[in-house]
């Protein structure tokens, strides 16, 4: 019917209920008036054909495409000091963005590889300062009781085996007081520390076994036999024969057969090969003692 009136009710955007009246405007076209709650009627822009009520308007498109950006889960690839990769949403990563951040890494992990071999160098290099500058810095920095049990040792190595090296001599220099007698556990901690000695096989010659194991060996009574076999062997008048060399080496031999190269049962009440090979050693050394006390 002409010229009445279509009424619609929607809602607005906080959820008020409101009518809009279809109105003829120019052209024919229908103008939509929004009627208030009190029967004002205010004028809504006209849409394009086939648009929403207020879609036509070009601030209104921002407006409607600003939110609808934001509502889209879009994730952002962050690659900032080069050390870690941002996700900020869930969602399709950026395909280009990971490609740059892979070959980062790969460039990354590259240089690194090319640095190993330089740093090798570098700590060869050390290395061989260390063992230059080693024979004055062990005698700085050694007190007076390690001073002389290194001077032991290295006058073992120039006097008895003859391969004393420049750092042996310069320590046997630094005093004219002769050494007597071995010390098994003083000198076994010679081989620890910031600057231990290396000559291991000297060590195992004089008192039989490798500073290590001596370090972990709690019976004071074979300390002492390890001891008294590397004084005589250093001595210039030996008081002990073949045989007690022969009792000692056997001795060595049973203490590594027997758990897993440490005796630790042979001192105790229930005898082992450990047992009697230590029994007849300390026998042997009692006899020899005896005929040098009678010889004198």
């Amino acid at each position: 019917m002409r010229g009445k009136k279509h009424n619609d009710v929607t809602s607005d955007p906080v959820g008020t209920n409101v009518e809009l009246t279809n109105r003829p405007g120019r052209g024919g076209n229908p103008q939509w008036a929004r009627i208030s709650p009190e029967g004002h009627a205010d004028r809504v822009p006209t849409a394009k054909s086939g648009s929403a009520p207020g879609m036509g308007d070009p601030e209104k498109k921002d407006d409607a495409r600003h939110l609808l950006q934001e509502a889209v889960h879009k994730e952002e690839l962050s690659i900032g000091d080069g050390s870690e990769i941002l996700v900020t949403k869930p969602g399709d990563l950026n395909i280009d963005g990971l490609r740059a951040r892979i070959e980062a890494l790969r460039k990354l992990y590259a240089a690194h590889d090319k640095s190993i071999p330089s740093r090798r160098n570098l700590l060869a290099s050390l290395a061989a300062d260390v063992l230059e500058l080693g024979p004055t810095y062990i005698i700085d920095s050694m007190d007076c009781d390690n001073l002389e049990r290194n001077r032991f040792i290295s006058i073992f190595k120039r006097d008895k085996l003859g391969r004393a090296t420049e750092a042996d001599l310069r320590i046997i220099g630094t005093s004219d007081k002769l050494i007597q007698g071995g010390d098994a556990l003083a000198d076994a901690f010679l081989y620890t520390g910031a600057c231990p000695r290396r000559d291991f096989t000297v060590y195992k010659k004089l008192y039989g076994f490798l500073p290590e194991t001596v370090r972990r060996i709690r019976h004071n009574p074979t300390i002492h036999i390890l001891s008294t076999h590397a004084g005589d062997l250093a001595a210039e008048q030996p008081i002990h024969g073949d045989k007690f060399y022969q009792l000692f080496a056997d001795f060595v031999r049973a203490f590594q057969e027997t758990g897993n190269g440490f005796e630790t049962n042979y001192a105790g009440c229930k005898p082992t090969d450990t047992t009697y090979a230590y029994r007849a050693l300390v026998h042997c050394i009692s006899e020899d003692v005896r005929a040098a006390v009678g010889s004198s």
